[in-house]
């Protein structure tokens, strides 16, 4: 099955906790390997600018987290994309993925 994106869970992103200290080489080897099979990266689970900052530094393209924002109820998604996204965006993959990209860029 052809695939195009792979999503990481949180529990590779590096922490400040025993036993995850292998956390962030772990997770540098992962997105390396991703991009060498000319496939992007989503990362979820992130929650700080920290976290943010070490996925622009290893090139992981998108991320979702709270850091972007907490979780809505089913009735709320749309009030809320209409209060968020310009009406031109609605057909966009970022749109229609749920993730943000972490490039820094407008």
């Amino acid at each position: 099955m052809p695939f195009d994106t792979v999503k990481i869970d949180k529990s590779f992103l590096p922490r400040e906790t025993p036993g995850n200290a292998e956390g962030g080489v772990v997770l540098r080897s992962i997105v390396r390997l991703t991009h060498e099979l000319g496939r992007v990266v989503v990362l979820e689970g992130v929650e700080t600018e920290r976290d943010i900052q070490l996925l622009r530094e290893i090139g992981c393209e998108y991320a979702q987290g709270f850091y972007f924002g907490d979780s809505l109820a089913r009735v709320d998604v749309p009030v809320f994309v209409a209060s968020h996204r310009p009406a031109a965006n609605m057909g966009s993959a970022e749109f229609l993925s749920g993730v943000s990209g972490v490039s820094g860029e407008a």
